[in-house]
């Protein structure tokens, strides 16, 4: 069995971002961060007997403030946007306070700069499916199977 390696070396992230005046800096998910999001959503979702996704609870509206709040520092910014200092990461209350057309934005960029943007396409959920379906061929058949596709939002872990 050959094993292969693996090596990551992903660059940090720091947006900075400037709303009424105030200094930011927005940064990557963490691992953690994004399961947390993901685990949030899942426990929101309905699934109906057949074990699609057949409603959202209205709390989903919710599921950013404390994803932004684990990403978003204040920061000290110059004329130009370049970050002089990095502060404390803000609370789930300031994340709230923020003006929504600022945060439904920077929701957005988080989750594409942390991977988290899973859009479904029918060719994917197509693919998705047709996997899945050649998996249960497999265990009716007996065999194992190993790295089951799953349905995902996405992640940065």
């Amino acid at each position: 069995m050959s094993e292969t390696k693996l090596e990551f070396d992903i660059a940090p992230v720091q947006i900075p971002i400037r709303i009424d005046g105030q200094g930011y800096v927005m940064g990557k998910a963490s691992a953690a961060a994004a399961a947390r999001w993901r685990s949030e959503l899942l426990k929101l979702a309905t699934l109906g007997e057949d074990g699609s996704v057949k409603a959202i609870g209205p709390e989903v509206a919710e599921l950013d403030f404390p994803l932004l709040a684990a990403c978003l520092r204040h920061a000290t910014l110059d004329e130009d946007g370049n970050v002089r200092e990095l502060k404390d990461y803000l609370t789930v209350e300031e994340v709230r306070a923020l003006p929504n057309d600022a945060v439904i934005p920077l929701a957005e960029r988080l989750k594409k700069i942390s991977a988290m943007d899973v859009t479904l396409t029918k060719e994917a959920l197509l693919k998705q499916r047709a996997d899945l379906d050649k998996s249960l061929a497999a265990l009716d058949a007996g065999d194992p199977v190993k790295n089951l596709p799953i349905a995902t939002t996405g992640g940065s872990d």
